[in-house]
Formats: structure tokens, sequence, C-alpha cells
């Protein structure tokens, strides 16, 4: 860090990852299941549902990233093409969508840690994605938004629950230290990775 700041770069946000092994999934697990979500909100696997939720996500996903560094807006051809993707190695039994009435109010998406496994593409990663389906030392916890209060617990709960119960650990990745899921679960992580975003101005 100390090389970039002598540059003239500047540190313009910060993030952690957490790593719980399978141990400390299920002790976070225990621990969160006391946790429900406010009333009048429903809280379950994505399922069948992908079609259906996939507009609200990622309209809220617009709307809620929006205060993240270095956001930059995208329309919806260009979120389909980024995002989109995305559908095809999501969990949909892990991955937890939050619906008031017809109204989806959050989600938080699970992936199987794939490591490099889909580097190659091809039939390879194809096999990768099959092969993960049934069996994986973590699932990564990917995104997360919700438009109110009270229901992010909820769904880390029910993602938690999910990995622990099919004997696996857990990744939380690239949380800003301004997001309230950084204060989610404390102390649950068995390793955490630190990380810092610069930026210069080359005006």
């Amino acid at each position: 860090p100390e090389l970039w700041q002598a540059a003239g770069y500047e540190v313009t946000g910060r993030y952690c990852s957490r790593i719980l092994d399978r141990a400390a999934t299920r002790d976070a697990a225990a621990t969160a299941q006391g946790v429900s979500a406010p009333a009048g909100v429903d809280v379950r696997p994505l399922g069948r549902e992908f079609a259906q939720a996939y507009g609200p996500i990622r309209r809220m996903v617009v709307e809620r990233f929006a205060v993240m560094d270095e956001f930059q807006p995208i329309n919806e051809g260009q979120f389909d093409a980024l995002i989109g993707p995305l559908g095809a190695v999501l969990d949909r039994r892990g991955t937890q969508v939050a619906w008031a009435g017809d109204d989806l109010v959050g989600f938080a998406t699970m992936t199987p840690d794939f490591g490099r496994c889909l580097d190659a593409g091809g039939w390879r990663a194809r096999m990768a994605v099959l092969r993960h389906r049934t069996r994986n030392d973590a699932y990564v916890a990917t995104y997360m938004a919700t438009s109110r209060r009270g229901i992010g617990q909820a769904l880390a709960a029910r993602c938690l629950a999910y990995a622990a119960g099919r004997g696996s650990g857990t990744i939380a990745g690239l949380i800003h230290q301004s997001a309230p899921t950084n204060t989610y679960f404390p102390g649950a992580a068995a390793n955490t990775h630190h990380y810092a975003l610069f930026s210069k101005s080359l005006a």
C-alpha cells in the first residue's frame, strides 16, 4: 500500500472477504437460527423463480449498488451480458429471495466455489458446473441487496443454513466496510482477507 500512496494514489474504499470453513459455517448457522424475517416477508429458496425474479433483481442491483465506489450505471442490455450468465452457475436452492406479496424486497445469491475450474471454458467448464451441483467444499455468497431493514440477516441466515446442511464452508466475498453485511455474525470467520481500492486523478 505504501508504494501506491507514494505514487500519488489514495485509498477510496476498503473491503474484506470472510472465509468460513465447515466448522465455522456450522457454528455460524447455529448462531443464526433465531434470525427471522420481518412480518409479511417470505424468505425462500430461488428454486424455479429465476425468470420471475430476474427483472426485480436487476432493478434492485442498479438502485442499491449505486452507492458503491466507482459504480457506473449500465443499461439493461449491458447488465444482461454481464450478469445473465450467472444464472447458469447459481445454486438455486442456496440462493435466497425475499418477497413481500408480489414485490421482491431482497435477495442473496450463492454459487459453488469453482476456484479456477471454469477458466478453461468449453466442455470442461460445463462438466465442472455439473460436478459442483452435487459436491462443494464451499459456497460463495456473491451478491446481496435489500430494500427494507431487517431482511439482510434473515437472508444470510438461510444461506448459512444451506451451506451447513450440505457440509460445506462459506465465503462472503468483497464486503464493503460500510455495508450492513460487514456487521453480520461477528467473529464467525475462520479467516479474513482485506482489500483496498486505490484511486488517482489523471486530470
